[in-house]
């Protein structure tokens, strides 16, 4: 296990758009799927409010990071976010996880919370089942040899092929993978109360790693209000065919969290949550 860093000197989340000067309402920070990196949502920025600071929460292995070792085990990797959170200003944030960034985003949420420091107040999760649902499957995926672990990224169509044609490449790739791989697959969840915070969830209507109703069983884990969007395409839907539909919809989803916060704001002698909560309720029906 290794050791937990202090919040006096961690890594920093990725900036890819900060908000203009003090407009800032909420933090977005997006996990990527498994062996991926948080450069895949650089791009996002013009599509989401203004008000959106837009980062990057890069796990070790990859991208920027890709000279660290790959984590060992989700406590240690939750051990490690927390801290890079905590680093950023202390402000409203929100997480976005695809695929395994989801499993990530939705514990981390869970941590957060339980340690009583500030807790995201909205959990964005895409193409990946509900934990629950999730914890039930242990496919081994993490065990196969190079050449089928290839062929399984060949058929989950995410990785440019270029990639894995490239024998220097996927010494580099598949070490991460192997370890996020084995992170998901080893994954129980603990008991615990839903959250108490909205989850917004999407899914791709033809993904046979992650079926549709799988996704939409997210509802389980929270008491506070759930939408869920379905989009033509397979797992990575929110990367190729319905890029834009998705951007509009992850918007218009942020556009109503903010709201939330803009009414706190301006009830803030009500019980907390409750302004928030009865607007986000009404934009969610």
């Amino acid at each position: 296990m290794t050791a937990r860093r202090t919040p006096a000197s961690p890594l920093p989340p990725t900036v890819f758009q900060a908000a203009a000067g003090d407009d800032t309402l909420l933090d977005l920070h997006c996990l990527a799927f498994a062996g991926g990196s948080v450069q895949s949502f650089r791009p996002w920025g013009a599509a989401l409010p203004a008000a959106i600071a837009l980062t990057g929460l890069e796990l070790p292995g990859r991208g920027l990071r890709a000279d660290d070792p790959p984590a060992k085990g989700l406590s240690c990797l939750l051990d490690e976010l927390v801290d890079r959170i905590a680093s950023r200003p202390p402000r409203p944030m929100a997480l976005f996880g695809h695929s395994m960034g989801a499993l990530i985003a939705f514990e981390l949420a869970r941590r957060l919370t339980r340690e009583g420091g500030v807790g995201p107040v909205a959990l964005f999760v895409c193409g990946h089942a509900a934990p629950h649902l999730a914890a039930k499957r242990h496919s081994g995926l993490h065990a196969l040899d190079d050449a089928a672990l290839v062929r399984q990224l060949r058929a989950w169509n995410g990785t440019p092929p270029d990639l894995l044609d490239d024998p220097a490449l996927l010494q580099r790739i598949l070490p991460p993978l192997r370890a996020d791989l084995e992170i998901c697959e080893t994954y129980a969840l603990e008991d615990g109360a839903p959250l108490d915070i909205p989850i917004f969830a999407y899914a791709g209507e033809t993904d046979e790693t992650e079926p549709v109703e799988a996704v939409r069983a997210w509802s389980a884990h929270t008491r506070a209000a759930f939408r869920f969007t379905a989009f033509p395409g397979g797992h990575f839907f929110f990367l190729e065919s319905a890029r834009d539909a998705f951007l509009q919809r992850l918007a218009s989803d942020l556009r109503l969290v903010c709201s939330t916060l803009l009414a706190e704001r301006a009830a803030p002698h009500e019980r907390s949550g409750a302004a928030p909560a009865r607007a986000l309720a009404a934009g969610v029906a």
